[in-house]
């Protein structure tokens, strides 16, 4: 599963280098940084969430015991990241 989210966060972070997932409670470090640290909310948290869900839908293509839903629905990516509509404009600008 790291290997696949590593590659999926390198297509849109090319600067990750290290990818860790704690087995105990799932909680992701990107470079040393839990995730937690590094976003609250916006274009960062909303790259991880795409690219851990992609990894999981990755990781059920190469095994057949992983199920996963076959469709994945990512419902208005940009909520939470203070930009209005699709035009990327900060909210209050």
């Amino acid at each position: 599963m790291v290997a696949h989210l590593l590659a999926r966060l390198q297509a849109i972070l090319p600067d990750a280098q290290e990818v860790r997932i704690d087995p105990e409670d799932y909680s992701v470090t990107i470079g040393g940084k839990p995730f937690h640290e590094i976003s609250v909310a916006g274009g960062l948290k909303i790259a991880v969430n795409v690219a851990a869900l992609l990894s999981l839908q990755d990781l059920a293509l190469k095994d057949a015991d992983i199920l996963v839903p076959p469709l994945l629905t990512i419902d208005a990516p940009l909520t939470g990241s203070a930009a209005t509509a699709w035009t990327g404009t900060p909210a209050g600008a």
